[in-house]
């Protein structure tokens, strides 16, 4: 199989698999049992230590983590949050951790992890030497070939604010940084309220992605859309029994929301190494399809055109970093007479 089609099939799976139910992790210090939730704020963590994650599967660390290789843009938005240069991340995570609001220059200190077969390349993970491993219950296949190498610690990447912040702070208190993580969490809560504030809350969104299969809206089950719904509408509820954040655009139901403002996710930066293929959310043949078809030119938001491309990874939203950025620039395009420019 080609690199660029397994690109592909890999950044779907990213962006997709969060979806999946999982619990929050939760903690113990050893031997206590690892579903009782620790008084973080009484002591610092001591180790070994003995931590459940989000697949419900308990890990022993015998020391804090400080060589941590990313499998999940969760992972990414979490150590750049505590301020932690990730050891490694998967070769389709470099166009996030390249973004100048996440590692920008610094990113050419990190190891991409190439492929093998459908699977990261476990002898680069090796070498790259890590004590962690960050990934979603998606890479639960991956944890016996990983167990000699580093545990896996898994989290969701999808959820609301509140969750992925206290998804921050266990991360945040696993490796002795939870004044940042709490900082972090702060921050983000304090930008949302700022916007809550004076944003009217009347206008209506949809985030849309152009894929070679077709194009799909966001639910509110991707945090971007349920975050929106803070600050104005994403009318998108998730369709019975689905499994992503994301459903097929329905004509009739465009028709019907008839939002304000369309975002459309792409890559709007090129990463210079290991990144995805940005060609899977720039697919022009289906973006001419869509624009050319007659639902497309009767919505408002195209005929006043507020439909606009935002970088695809941010706007999935996997923490508090993304979700900084998706309301940096989602307001003043819903509300530019409010929001001139984001909030400083």
């Amino acid at each position: 199989m080609k690199r660029n089609a397994l690109s592909a099939s890999l950044l779907l799976a990213v962006l997709l698999a969060a979806c999946r139910a999982a619990a929050q992790p939760t903690a113990t210090t050893a031997p206590a049992s690892p579903t009782t939730e620790p008084s973080r704020a009484a002591a610092p963590v001591t180790f070994p230590l003995t931590i459940a994650d989000a697949s419900g599967v308990t890990i022993t660390l015998a020391r804090p983590p400080e060589r941590i290789l990313c499998l999940s843009p969760g992972c990414v938005d979490i150590l750049v949050e505590l301020d932690i240069l990730p050891v490694a991340v998967a070769f389709q995570l470099m166009p996030l951790a390249e973004l100048p609001q996440f590692y920008g220059d610094r990113a050419a200190a990190i190891t991409s992890i190439s492929l093998a077969g459908n699977d990261p390349n476990f002898e680069e993970i090796a070498q790259a030497r890590p004590d962690l491993v960050i990934g979603t219950p998606v890479d639960e296949p991956k944890r016996a070939t990983l167990r000699p190498i580093a545990p896996l610690f898994t989290i969701v990447d999808t959820g609301t604010y509140s969750q992925l912040g206290e998804q921050l702070r266990t991360i945040g208190w696993l490796v002795g940084r939870e004044a940042r993580a709490d900082e972090a969490v702060r921050r983000f809560e304090n930008r949302l309220t700022a916007y809550k504030t004076r944003a009217q809350g009347d206008r209506s969104a949809a985030i849309m992605g152009v894929f070679p299969f077709g194009s799909v809206v966001y639910t509110t089950a991707s945090p971007s859309c349920q975050l929106l719904t803070e600050v104005g509408q994403c009318p998108w509820p998730v369709p019975v029994g689905a499994t992503s954040p994301s459903a097929p655009i329905a004509a009739e139901r465009l028709l019907e929301v008839d939002p304000d403002v369309i975002f459309i996710q792409t890559f709007k930066h090129r990463a210079t190494r290991g990144g995805a293929e940005g060609s899977w959310f720039q697919a022009p043949d289906k973006r001419r399809e869509l624009e050319a078809s007659p639902f497309w030119r009767e919505l408002k938001a195209v005929k006043a055109g507020r439909v606009h491309e935002v970088e695809v990874w941010p706007w999935g939203g996997y923490g508090t970093r993304s979700l900084g950025i998706v309301l940096d620039e989602a307001l003043p395009l819903l509300y530019p007479q409010v929001f001139p420019r984001p909030l400083p």
